[in-house]
């Protein structure tokens, strides 16, 4: 579901996650969605 709002999940896990923490370091979300860094940075 969140694809269809987001254009990818990956998107959509980093808006919640960064709506639910405020603001976090790309290295340390990459690491907390176990997603490669360089997914996070695009």
């Amino acid at each position: 579901m969140l694809d269809k709002i987001f254009g990818t999940q990956t998107a959509g896990y980093i808006l919640l996650h960064l709506h639910h923490y405020g603001e976090v370091y790309a290295r340390a979300l990459a690491r907390d969605l176990d997603i490669s860094l360089s997914a996070v940075q695009k």
